[in-house]
């Protein structure tokens, strides 16, 4: 199951995928300009996985590795 989140003007602002009530799976957060902000992925509400986020011009402002939940690597 997934929830999806709207700015007040009509953007999307997020989408969560959830599993017996933990954000799990694919996440994704926006701008209110409508740009992508963030995306990862959640495992037990928890970041794991690559994630990346962006400013609201667009420009990467951080790429790296999460496992379960600790930074993880080089950022």
């Amino acid at each position: 199951m997934f929830s999806t989140k709207w700015h007040e003007n009509g953007n999307k602002k997020s989408v969560t995928t959830w599993r017996n009530g933990n954000g799990w799976g694919p996440y994704k957060k926006w701008h209110e300009n409508g740009k992508l902000a963030k995306q990862g992925s959640m495992k037990e509400d928890r970041w794991h996985g690559k994630y990346e986020e962006w400013y609201e011009e667009g420009v990467p402002k951080v790429l790296g590795q999460y496992l379960e939940g600790r930074q993880d690597g080089e950022w």
